[in-house]
């Protein structure tokens, strides 16, 4: 189907930034699309799209939520240092985190929030709540082990 609509749209496939998850079956349409096309795809049980996670199963959220708190944990821990350092106002920390970190969080909300709906598991809402909650912490100077989970 994506060999016939590149050929009809005049794209081309880069396959060094394409992967086919793998579903059973697979190795028979991968033989039959490489003599068709030349194509050889990597066939991979995960891939990353714009920072997203991938499965045979549409996103994996076990793996995009601890990916997002992680990467702002990272930011915090190399930023809070320097700000201490230099003495930065709240304003400033508030202007940095909305520039630098929250846009880890709010490039995917709607995916986040679309995909956590109805969902009975409360883990990745609460690990984004703590997150976030532990960003506002810093900003405003407030100790974040005070804070109740």
């Amino acid at each position: 189907c994506v060999v016939k609509w590149c050929g009809t749209n005049f794209m081309f496939i880069n396959i060094d930034k394409s992967g086919l998850i793998s579903i059973g079956g697979l190795q028979d349409q991968l033989i039959s699309l490489h003599q068709r096309t030349g194509l050889q795809f990597k066939v991979c049980f995960t891939y990353k799209y714009l920072g997203v996670p991938f499965g045979s199963c549409g996103i994996q959220w076990d793996a995009y939520i601890p990916s997002i708190t992680s990467k702002i944990a990272k930011l915090l821990l190399k930023i809070r240092p320097i700000s201490y350092n230099f003495n930065w106002s709240p304003k400033t920390k508030l202007t940095i985190l909305k520039v630098f970190i929250l846009p880890h969080i709010y490039y995917g909300a709607g995916l986040l929030w679309a995909g956590l709906q109805g969902t009975h598991d409360m883990q990745g809402w609460l690990k984004l709540k703590e997150c976030y909650t532990e960003c506002l912490c810093w900003v405003f100077g407030i100790p974040y082990n005070f804070i109740s989970h």
